[in-house]
């Protein structure tokens, strides 16, 4: 009768060199001949957070100053992409406008199509404001600035074809056009009129749309604390 050969890790004596072997060297972990090594959580480096963005654990342990900086950046983009929405749609009172006066602003682009301008009176300023939310609370933060960088690159390259074609609109009502009034100096350069000097606030703002989008959100988001609790 042929008796089945057990498995080399039912062996005593190679279990007794196992032994040795993780004495001698504790820092390696040994998995017997016919086993797979187990796969946790712990064990994956990247952690999807469940809103659309990819965190590690070499973004969770963050520096206390590089976190406190994006944490500071990406509560001004979305005071500035609130401020902005909410006044474009009349939620501000005299510190905006009306849903109205932007349509106005968006029809001398003369780009569009003059039935679509409504729509995008309303929809532009909404969409704004649901990215400044997101980016307030830090939930799905990486997705909310990408999208607010891309609105920012379409009204950018609205200003272009403007600038192009030699059409002088003043101001496009981007932040409500009331801003000069109240805010000075930095009120008068975010309602710069549509012409250089709008197009570099645009760039600016995509850049610090970018580093959100390249750094995460920092540690003080809900991004974060999802992706914590599935370590």
């Amino acid at each position: 009768m042929n008796r089945k050969r057990q498995p080399q890790y039912d062996d005593p004596h190679n279990a007794l060199e196992t032994a040795r072997a993780m004495v001698q060297r504790p820092d390696e972990a040994i998995i017997p001949s016919g086993r797979e090594e187990p796969t946790t959580e712990r064990s994956r480096p990247d952690m999807d957070d469940g809103t659309g963005s990819t965190l590690n654990t070499a973004q969770l342990s963050t520096p206390i100053w590089e976190s406190s900086l994006l944490l500071l950046l990406r509560l001004v983009l979305a005071g500035l992409f609130l401020f902005s929405g909410a006044a474009k749609l009349g939620f501000l009172g005299s510190y905006g406008n009306s849903p109205l006066e932007f349509a106005t602003a968006i029809r001398k682009f003369q780009i569009v199509h003059y039935d679509l301008i409504p729509y995008l009176a309303f929809i532009l300023p909404w969409i704004e404001v649901i990215g400044g939310v997101l980016l307030l609370i830090g939930l799905s933060s990486r997705g909310a600035a990408f999208l607010l960088k891309m609105l920012l690159a379409a009204f950018t390259v609205g200003m272009l074809i403007v600038i192009a074609r030699g059409i002088e609109i003043g101001s496009c009502g981007c932040f409500g056009g009331r801003l000069a009034e109240h805010f000075g100096v930095v009120g008068e350069f975010l309602e710069a009129p549509v012409g250089w000097t709008s197009i570099l606030r645009n760039i600016i703002l995509m850049g610090l749309c970018f580093v959100i989008v390249w750094r995460g959100p920092s540690v003080v988001s809900l991004d974060a604390i999802a992706a914590s609790r599935r370590r």
